[in-house]
């Protein structure tokens, strides 16, 4: 760890890593001046675990005997960028984003209202995943964000949607995705992308908004 972060063993194309050669060069100011680089291409947060576990390695070496003090103690980490405010669309503002999207995105949003569903849980919906027969929709533990499963009762609206998708995928396997793209795109890609411009089609204010 100490090599990684030390000396400068890095993967192209990654911020530089801090710019001594041994322990004895760590200073406040040194790890100041990597904050400072490094947050220009990372999270604040993940420079701050860097940070961290690098200040965790040299209190071991305190503990272990091989440094007499941590020379990084007391470093100040760098303050999180706040958490932007998401909001929900008004009634009003999803009938006229529906209205102004195309029929194969205006499925998709319904889909979203409909199932409460993720977008990574809709990117990788499975056809074995969709059961017509009971009308509900399994989420599998491995795409789940709590890792738990859990079934969604199917509106009649949401029914219909993949009744017509099935029909229109023909000899569709059980672990064919149900929606592999979005107007020919990669779903999860272009997902976002999609719905910003079906906003802006709608006049809608897209602060805040998310899938």
């Amino acid at each position: 760890i100490l090599e990684n972060l030390v000396l400068g063993k890095e993967k192209p194309k990654r911020v530089a890593a801090i710019r001594v050669r041994w322990v004895s060069e760590l200073t406040p100011a040194v790890i100041k001046d990597y904050q400072a680089r490094a947050s220009k291409a990372m999270s604040a947060r993940s420079v701050n675990k860097h940070v961290t576990v690098l200040g965790t390695v040299l209190n071991w070496a305190v503990q272990a005997q091989l440094l007499r003090v941590n020379p990084i103690k007391g470093v100040r980490m760098l303050p999180s960028r706040p958490v932007k405010e998401q909001r929900a669309l008004s009634a009003e503002e999803i009938c006229e984003l529906l209205r102004a999207s195309s029929d194969e995105s205006r499925e998709v949003w319904v889909l979203f209202l409909h199932t409460g569903m993720r977008k990574r849980e809709m990117a990788s919906l499975r056809w074995k995943d969709v059961d017509l027969d009971a009308g509900e929709i399994q989420v599998r533990p491995d795409v789940a964000k709590s890792k738990r499963g859990r079934r969604i009762p199917m509106s009649p609206e949401v029914k219909a949607i993949l009744q017509r998708r099935l029909a229109a995928a023909g000899d569709a396997r059980p672990d064919d995705l149900v929606l592999p793209t979005i107007e020919k795109r990669d779903f999860y890609e272009y997902v976002l992308p999609t719905l910003d411009r079906d906003l802006e089609a709608a006049n809608i204010d897209k602060s805040g908004v998310h899938v």
